[in-house]
């Protein structure tokens, strides 16, 4: 079995913590893991599986990340087959081969959501993932190629998954959409009259979305345990977004 370091710091974090909160069950069956980040908030999203825990709360993004990395944790992580990250923060003194995540370029796309030193810092850390790593993980085919307009990157280096696993859906917080009588999940755009099924780069112009519509199951699914208890409603949801993003 492989061995597999995973930076897990950003757990319990906003959409980067859920997303990577998602992936762990999927690491720790797969890989021998080695985890660093907060013990509690890992034991609590890792469940049962192979790996090792070491507390870690070096700030990400920070000089000590940088420059300053622990050496004994350096060197674990180095005793590994694979480096993961969720985002694109990499400690320095990392050898082994490199996997980060890039979830979108926005700021580089929007001008006006971050100043001038915030979206140069921002390139500077994608690009440097980009250089160290093997691969670089994003989430739509639309996040790839704004990544690959803005970066300099090889062929073949940006690679397209769903939740960083590649021809697998994990469905996460369903439960915002209990109450919804109808669900609208938008399938294409109309520009300018036009339709098209390629998200809009620019909003300037008459821009439509164009739902499908599906029934809402109306029920808390906070309190189900089990696959089992899911309603028919929910089931036809997945299969939909199933079949519309072809995994």
């Amino acid at each position: 079995m492989k061995k597999l370091a995973l930076d897990c710091r950003m757990l319990g974090s906003g959409g980067i913590g859920s997303y990577l909160a998602a992936l762990l069950p999927f690491f720790v069956k797969e890989y021998e893991c080695t985890l660093f980040g907060n013990v509690e908030l890992i034991k609590k999203y890792a469940g049962k599986g192979n790996y090792s825990v070491v507390e870690c709360l070096v700030p990400t993004f920070s000089i000590k990340e940088m420059f300053a990395f622990p050496s004994a944790l350096k060197k674990l992580i180095n005793s590994c087959d694979y480096y993961y990250t969720p985002y694109c923060n990499i400690p320095g003194g990392i050898k082994i081969p490199i996997f980060s995540t890039i979830h979108d370029v926005v700021f580089l796309d929007v001008t006006g959501l971050s100043g001038n030193l915030g979206t140069i810092a921002r390139k500077w850390f994608y690009q440097h993932a980009v250089n160290k790593s093997c691969k670089v993980f994003t989430v739509s085919n639309f996040s790839k190629e704004r990544i690959q307009a803005h970066l300099k990157t090889k062929v073949e280096q940006i690679i397209t998954t769903y939740n960083a696993l590649p021809q697998h859906l994990i469905m996460m917080k369903s439960d915002v959409l209990d109450t919804f009588e109808t669900i609208k999940a938008c399938v294409a755009y109309r520009i300018n009259g036009v339709e098209t099924e390629n998200f809009p780069y620019s909003i300037e112009g008459e821009v439509e979305p164009i739902y499908a519509e599906l029934p809402g199951w109306q029920c808390d699914m906070t309190k189900m345990t089990s696959e089992d208890e899911f309603p028919e409603e929910f089931n036809n949801y997945i299969s939909f977004l199933e079949e519309e993003l072809e995994v």
